[in-house]
């Protein structure tokens, strides 16, 4: 079978566009970090355990750290995590995200990056 160049564009764009998509899941129509998402997965098992919970909330944070802002993805996909599965805990990203809240523009403003210090 034979394809002309401009099928051959399409489905390469195609085949791009699906692999660049990988780095988001969509929850409720809202852009979610995956990476974060993934590693969200562990506290199911270290939910009981506080030592373990700390080291997995360490990483969370740590992947949120690592560009030197905090996207608006990131800060969905964190809200998303404490609420879905810490629920009412008092651990460190319910203190976080308490920080973020009152440091950062309202999240209905259009803003994707937030700057802060690493300080």
């Amino acid at each position: 079978m034979l394809y002309t160049f401009e099928k051959v564009c399409k489905r390469i764009k195609k085949c791009l566009k699906l692999i660049t998509m990988s780095y988001y899941k969509y929850i409720n129509s809202i852009r979610m970090d995956a990476k974060l998402l993934d590693q969200a997965e562990q506290l199911k098992d270290a939910v009981d355990n506080p030592v373990e919970l700390n080291k997995v909330l360490k990483n969370l944070l740590d992947g949120v750290r690592d560009g030197g802002k905090v996207t608006l993805t990131e800060f969905n996909t964190l809200l998303y995590i404490n609420e879905h599965y810490l629920g009412k805990r008092d651990t460190i990203l319910k203190s976080v995200i308490e920080i973020l809240t009152i440091i950062l523009p309202p999240v209905h403003e259009e803003k994707e990056m937030w700057s802060y210090d690493r300080a």
